[in-house]
């Protein structure tokens, strides 16, 4: 019998249990990764993602980060109305330590006052995998549906809005903060990490996710959890989203 099907039986049977999970903690120091694509302003559009996942389809974000910097740094610098700060930030399962030392640390130096919106993606291309009737995680055939969260200023929701059509990403709910007064990890305005720069830099921002059943699992074979057509769509979508966002007018970008 499959460990989930008797943790589920036992579950049913209302019994009581304790779990004990044993860990060691070490203090370490770990880095963001920052650079910037320059544009016709010093004005800023962030794209972000974090770079410490559970495995590889929890942290891919990264691989479409730099394909889309990489396609960006190959257009003249005039086809940029803003500079893009590429950003793959730390710390996403330390209550979001990267970015959240990012903005401390230039809140009061300008560039923080240079930022106009952030974009973050994480999960693309996801193929759905569930548990079959044995707790063992099966195929669907199905992709697993997205979820924008936007900062809900009005051009932020019509981006997010075009991106599953060109994109033909399927199933993408756009999605309002779950939290609107939320801040910190403890009370996220919404999941993903790009919730830091909304919810305690009060940053316009686009965060893109999928949640599938196996998100979190350890050492699984990436290859067999992903779409690479898809993930390529989505990546090609998603650099028409930063260079248009790049040309919204700063003030339908208000901050928090």
């Amino acid at each position: 019998m499959a460990t989930g099907v008797k943790l589920r039986q036992e579950a049913n049977a209302k019994h009581t249990v304790q779990i004990q999970l044993n860990a060691t903690e070490r203090e370490v120091t770990t880095k963001n990764i920052i650079g910037t694509i320059a544009g016709k302003s010093n004005e800023l559009v962030i794209l972000n993602s974090h770079t410490d996942g559970t495995n590889g389809v929890e942290d891919n974000g990264p691989n479409a980060v730099i394909d889309i910097a990489q396609y960006l740094t190959r257009l003249p610098q005039k086809s940029l109305d803003r500079s893009v700060m590429i950003m793959l930030s730390t710390g996403h399962f330390f209550a979001g330590s990267g970015i959240r030392s990012f903005l401390d640390q230039h809140k009061n130096d300008g560039i923080a006052d240079r930022i106009n919106a952030a974009i973050t993606i994480e999960h693309l291309g996801i193929n759905e995998w569930v548990p079959n009737e044995k707790g063992v995680l099966t195929a669907t055939g199905k992709k697993e549906f997205g979820a924008i969260f936007t900062s809900n200023q009005p051009a932020l929701v019509e981006l997010s809005k075009q991106w599953p059509v060109n994109a033909k990403a399927g199933a993408t709910f756009i999605m309002p903060p779950l939290h609107p007064n939320g801040s910190y990890a403890e009370d996220s305005v919404w999941p993903g990490e790009g919730h830091y720069f909304w919810g305690a830099g009060g940053i316009p921002t686009i965060n893109y996710l999928t949640g599938p059943a196996y998100l979190l699992n350890y050492g699984l074979d990436t290859v067999d959890f992903v779409d690479f057509d898809l993930l390529h769509r989505q990546t090609a979508a998603f650099t028409q989203m930063t260079m248009d966002l790049t040309r919204v007018p700063r003030s339908e970008l208000p901050r928090r």
